[in-house]
């Protein structure tokens, strides 16, 4: 359907021809992008991205209010099928309308100026319609952002950065060698968005004749959507320290903070790719055509251009699902759950067993609604209040078992009749006896309701190292258990968006300051809350000279918290310059202090 769409659009679109389309298309439908985010498949369907700038064209250069409600019905369309593609489209087409208008106007050729009092009518009511249709849908979206939005420090690594635009999908056959070559950043997987040879290629070519050659202004609708393009590009890129002009929207556009990696919105730039290619396709076999044996000529460029494409675009080794393994694992698990001997639990959790997270994710999803008991799996970039981010980890491990405590400490007060653990527990013995109400599958003894708190501290220090997965990172470079930083000011570490009871901690930070740190450089220490909206304490270190031997670090912050808590992070942000090995973070509970004054530094 993405193939079909760009392909009747691409028709359309100018002078193409079928060959410039059916290469386009190809391009929309199954450039190097789409296939980087298969495994995010609710984003692949986007068959109407095409249409919407089609018809938002044709109303400007017709004139005619249907042409308008056709675009406003693909966005609406596009948003019922993925909220992210729906938004970038959005945010394509509001650029594109804002050019459209303004080069028709330098031009004094405008048939939809003329607004008369019906037309008028018309475009509100067809406005009106498509925010009903859309409220329902999007209105759970806003009452979660009211109570759960992302914070900036979140959002940032995941906006493009200029090398993200040469880093091939990893699957890719062709161009895999590209990634050696470029630095890789903090969630590469999401910033895989070059479109390939002959898309790159292709614009290139179309930006270098269009200041020569006037008869390129033939083509004003792929002049807007290449203007389009480029300033797309300039809003949401991420300049070297953490500067984006995309911090405007995320801070003044209502519901924008909810979308987290703005790098997906590659997804809507094959079409502006598979434009240019189209153009370029056809403007090679144009030219070919004019020598005496035109029809060989043009039929072996032809060939040439699909060899290109198809070697460019060719991707392998991608995982893959058994739908009839799947069934046998949701069966076993739901016929785990239905154990007769056993009370009924109020939820359950699949242990990670060594196999691909999705797996686990996946199948107790499905089993779950096959046995209407909730599971606490599901969640990977968005987490609910008061989960803890560490149940993702793959390996049963110290991290799990915390995290699984954390969670029913701030359950804990709407009575949990158990949380039935389906795999081997890695919970049972070893110190963990702080969590009576959970108990493995199989096991006798009957879970009981709680109606307080299972979890304290035990005058136990929680201890972070580095290579802890909820320990993240921007401008830093995790090297086995440490994290190191580079010259390059910017976030060090956020996370782990812990949750914590009501008390008084003590958060330390460990590391060593390493040689060649230049003087007057910063490092800001800070504890936050909710998503980075609550900063319980804060704490400054500055270098006074010019570090010449590696010294031993410690900072350490005493903080208050009090009401629960989720999202806690524990951040750093440098400043250049500085030359930092971050060894570990220790959380530890100092009960005995009673902060009446501000908290003691260290």
């Amino acid at each position: 359907m993405n193939f079909a769409s760009a392909l009747a659009v691409l028709l359309r679109f100018g002078p193409h021809k079928w060959e410039g389309a059916i290469t386009g298309a190809f391009v929309f439908a199954f450039g190097l992008p789409v296939m980087q985010q298969l495994g995010h498949i609710q984003l692949v369907p986007r068959y109407f991205i095409p249409p919407a700038f089609y018809f938002l064209h044709r109303f400007f250069t017709k004139g005619r209010s249907i042409d308008f409600s056709f675009a406003a019905g693909s966005v609406v369309a596009q948003f019922l099928i993925s909220i992210y593609t729906g938004v970038f489209l959005v945010f394509g087409l509001t650029i594109f309308a804002m050019i459209s208008v303004l080069s028709m106007r330098r031009s004094k050729r405008c048939p939809f100026c003329s607004l008369k009092v019906g037309r008028i009518i018309a475009l509100t009511a067809t406005i009106a319609i498509s925010g009903l249709i859309l409220l329902p849908y999007l209105y759970p979206y806003y009452k979660t952002g009211m109570t759960h939005s992302r914070s900036w420090v979140e959002v940032l690594p995941l906006l493009p950065a200029l090398t993200s635009y040469w880093l091939p999908a990893e699957t890719s056959t062709t161009w895999i060698w590209m990634k050696d070559i470029l630095p890789e950043t903090t969630a590469s997987h999401e910033h895989r968005m070059f479109l390939g040879l002959l898309p790159t290629a292709s614009t290139l070519l179309f930006m270098f004749l269009l200041r020569k050659h006037k008869k390129l202004h033939r083509y004003p609708v792929h002049r807007a959507l290449l203007l389009s393009w480029v300033l797309l590009v300039l809003l949401t890129l991420r300049w070297p320290g953490g500067l984006s002009l995309y911090v405007l929207l995320f801070n003044y556009l209502p519901g924008i903070s909810a979308l987290r990696a703005i790098a997906r919105i590659s997804l809507l730039f094959t079409f502006f790719g598979a434009v240019m290619t189209a153009w370029a396709v056809n403007r090679c076999i144009l030219l070919s055509r004019r020598h005496r044996k035109r029809g060989l000529r043009g039929t072996v460029v032809y060939v040439l251009f699909i060899a290109v494409l198809v070697t460019d675009q060719w991707t392998a080794n991608h995982d893959a699902f058994s739908i009839e393994g799947n069934r046998q694992r949701i069966e076993a698990i739901a016929t785990q759950l239905r154990e007769s001997d056993q009370p009924r639990p109020s939820s359950f959790f699949l242990i990670p067993d060594g196999q691909p997270f999705f797996y686990r994710h996946v199948d107790a999803m499905l089993a779950s609604q096959q046995t209407g008991i909730p599971t606490i799996n599901g969640y990977s970039g968005n987490i609910p209040q008061d989960y803890s981010l560490e149940l993702l980890l793959d390996d049963p491990s110290e991290h799990l078992c915390r995290a699984i405590a954390a969670w029913i400490m701030m359950n804990g007060k709407i009575r949990i009749q158990g949380i039935r653990l389906i795999g081997q527990n890695p919970c049972q013995g070893g110190g963990h006896e702080n969590m009576p109400n959970l108990h493995t599958s199989g096991d006798k003894q009957a879970s009981r309701q709680i109606t307080e708190s299972p979890f304290t501290f035990k005058n136990e220090a929680i201890v972070y190292r580095m290579d802890d997965p909820s320990i993240r990172t921007i401008v830093g470079e995790k090297k086995g258990s440490s994290l190191l930083s580079a010259t390059q000011g910017g976030v060090l570490t956020f996370g782990p968006y812990t949750s914590l009871p009501a008390g008084v901690y003590r958060i330390t930070w460990d590391g060593i300051l390493l040689q060649g740190s230049e003087a007057e450089a910063r490092v800001e220490f800070d504890v936050a809350g909710n998503m980075g909206k609550e900063t319980m304490a804060s704490a400054l270190f500055e270098s006074r000279e010019v570090q010449k031997i590696d010294v031993p670090f410690r900072k350490s912050i005493v903080f208050e918290i009090a009401r629960p808590t989720p999202n806690i992070e524990f951040r750093i942000f440098v400043q250049d310059g500085i030359r930092l090995q971050l060894n570990k973070v220790t959380l530890s509970p100092e009960n005995d202090i009673k902060l009446s004054k501000p908290p003691p530094q260290e």
